[in-house]
Order: C-alpha cells, then structure tokens, then sequence
C-alpha cells in the first residue's frame, strides 16, 4: 500500500474517577451494633498508616471504601483498628468485619 499512513483518532479524555492513577481502593466490608446510641469506629491502616476512618453505622454488613496511592503490590498490611468499644447498660458496642477486599 503506497497510500497515506493511517491517522489515529484522538483518545479522549476519560471521565475522573476515585480510582485514578496508582490509587488503590481497600473495601472493609462491615457491620456494628451500637452501644449508648453511638456505632463501632474503626482506623483503616495500611502499611502502618492511616488512610481513614468511618462509624460502621449500621446494623447490616456494607461496604466501606478508602483509597491508598499504594500499588496493590506494595501493600504488606491492611489493619483494620475498632477504637471505640463499649458497654453502655446492656448494650454492647461490637465491630464486625467480614472481609477486607484489595
């Protein structure tokens, strides 16, 4: 073919998502019973540091997402820290987490 060399179109600019660049998302799927009317609070840690917090505010498992700009291959540790536990009368505040997705 001794015609014109193929032109590419443009890529176009795809739409900003939480997830960009080197950023990984970490999912504490959780739930918690509260205790004086106040739910379970938890430090989400990574690799030693934290990455953010949340109240697991709810009685049924959901998911709770934070982000690192850590490569899911250089994530040695995810700690998932309750920092709130309690007993209020006879209501027990408890965390519980079903899983951690990476």
């Amino acid at each position: 073919g001794s015609g014109t060399p193929p032109t590419h179109a443009p890529t176009p600019a795809s739409a900003p998502t939480s997830n960009e660049g080197n950023n990984t998302t970490i999912t504490v799927n959780a739930w918690s019973t509260p205790a004086g009317g106040v739910y379970a609070h938890f430090n989400v840690l990574v690799n030693g540091i934290k990455i953010g917090d949340a109240f697991a505010d709810s009685r049924n498992e959901k998911p709770f997402r934070f982000n690192t700009r850590l490569k899911p291959g250089e994530i040695n540790s995810v700690i998932v820290h309750f920092d709130n536990n309690g007993v209020h009368g006879r209501e027990d505040r408890d965390l519980y987490v079903r899983s951690i997705v990476v």
